[in-house]
């Protein structure tokens, strides 16, 4: 158990936040991370309220044919008033040699039935930005997604090392409003790209060995018992002040080429805390010095935390139109 996170607040479910969090996985998905250029990380300029208000509108022009979520920096949302710097704020830990932080100052998660509607969507995106002002070198990061030998009964996908991935997810449409957004519909995700270029040698191994590193059974996907200290489920899970689990919601997918294939990790919560205790515990600064099992295989490509807005924050930034 960990104390290192504060009990939950949360008391209310909340229909204000983004819907596609609270979705089942899709068959497609996509992952869109811009960057700006160095002289608008103020993001007090009309021209980033601008910018996310094309991106709102290009938005709900999709939501009939796709799920959408749009994230933010913190710094965007600060600027913005979405979030309290005080109480909610949290930067990525950059002491962490395992975990790198890339940045990002949009990010973007579809989620889709069929690859070509999510193609579009960042077509158009990468259109739209080149109206922008110019981007850093390597803008814009985007990775293609799938569901991989999904389970009939429980519609969960596989990670490429054939272990099911998003089992310890909240089971109702209520427990996982509860876990990834405040009462008034504001979330934050953790987003990483995890490369396995060790996996071929890892799934060589015995089955049991495996399963140690992982801490689930990879036919069934049951929790070992004990688990093993260094496993990847007891890494990443984290306990309140009163012995409650504090649960996230998860919708990672594999990705990836037969030069490069791995998990992109995305996850959502109504804090911060909960993904900075994981990604230490992981790292093996806490629960012990050995780091969790996944590095066996695999490694944190890149990484960053991203403010998701309600929706009704978003209607209120594309109601300003005119007034800035």
């Amino acid at each position: 158990m960990s104390p290192s996170c504060p009990a939950s607040t949360h008391d209310t479910p909340t229909s204000s936040c983004q819907q596609a969090i609270l979705s089942n996985p899709s068959l497609s998905a996509s992952f869109l991370i811009l960057h700006l250029p160095p002289h608008h990380h103020s993001h007090t300029t009309s021209r980033i309220h601008s910018i996310l208000r094309q991106l709102i509108e290009l938005m709900n022009e999709s939501r009939h044919e796709m799920h959408v979520i749009l994230g933010v920096s913190q710094a965007i949302a600060l600027s913005l008033d979405w979030m309290n710097q005080h109480t909610e704020y949290l930067p990525y830990p950059t002491n962490l040699k395992r975990f790198p932080n890339t940045h990002g100052d949009i990010f973007f998660h579809l989620k889709a039935k069929h690859r070509d509607v999510c193609f579009d969507f960042c077509r158009k995106v990468e259109v739209m930005s080149r109206q922008w002002p110019r981007q850093q070198p390597n803008g814009m990061l985007h990775i293609d997604g799938f569901l991989y030998r999904a389970n009939q009964h429980t519609q969960l996908g596989k990670d490429l090392s054939l272990f099911e991935d998003g089992s310890a997810n909240p089971d109702t449409i209520e427990d996982r409003i509860s876990a990834a957004c405040t009462k008034d519909g504001r979330s934050f995700c953790l987003a990483q790209q995890w490369v396995h270029d060790r996996m071929e040698e890892f799934i060589s191994t015995e089955v049991e060995h495996q399963e140690r590193h992982i801490g689930r059974t990879r036919d069934h996907s049951k929790e070992l018992d004990p688990l093993p200290i260094h496993s990847h489920v007891n890494k990443v899970t984290v306990h309140d002040n009163e012995g409650n689990e504090i649960q996230t919601v998860r919708h990672s997918v594999p990705y990836g080429t037969l030069d490069e294939y791995g998990l992109f990790f995305v996850s959502y919560a109504n804090n911060l805390k909960v993904f900075d205790t994981q990604l230490r515990r992981m790292a093996g600064e806490e629960l012990g010095d050995q780091p969790d099992g996944l590095f066996q295989f695999s490694h944190a490509k890149t990484g960053a935390y991203f403010f998701i807005p309600s929706e009704n924050q978003m209607k209120r930034l594309i109601m300003l139109r005119g007034r800035l």
